[in-house]
């Protein structure tokens, strides 16, 4: 007990660079596949928009999306809240990058172009979690929406 204690108190170890972007980049795949399952009804699209999302988020190709999409699935099996995924994004993102990841859950849930009153719930939700003003979730609405008017939908 002393010793956890003690270790409460002791400088931390760096942690391993690659190690805290996979975990944040599991948080915002987690975070985006709640707004998918918020209408309890995954559709294809909304699974691509997701994977959309986190490549041109982070970069990713199509095989590293495919792992990281994986990899929340799992995780995603095992959660009961999506808390620690919002502690992570909170600790890593500037308000910027959470207006950011706001507008991408607006077009996962724009993907199927029927916008669940669930996924609204919950995109609003995380956003105030995340502690993003109510301007700049609007904001990431319209966006969202303009892309998808631009994009044919």
């Amino acid at each position: 007990m002393l010793e956890r204690l003690r270790g409460l108190f002791a400088p931390q170890q760096a942690e391993d660079p690659a190690a805290a972007r996979r975990r944040l980049r599991l948080a915002a795949a987690m975070l985006l596949l709640e707004i998918a399952w918020a209408d309890f009804d995954l559709q294809p699209g909304e699974l691509e928009a997701v994977g959309a999302a986190l490549g041109r988020s982070f970069g990713l190709d199509a095989s590293q999306v495919d792992l990281l999409l994986a990899a929340a699935q799992s995780a995603h099996e095992e959660e009961v809240s999506i808390h620690p995924y919002v502690r992570e994004i909170n600790r890593c993102f500037d308000l910027e990058a959470k207006e950011r990841l706001i507008e991408e859950m607006w077009r996962v849930a724009l993907s199927d172009r029927v916008l669940d009153k669930y996924e609204e719930g919950q995109i609003r939700r995380i956003a105030e979690l995340l502690y993003v003003p109510h301007a700049r979730f609007i904001r990431a609405k319209l966006r969202a929406q303009g892309r998808m008017d631009q994009a044919g939908g």
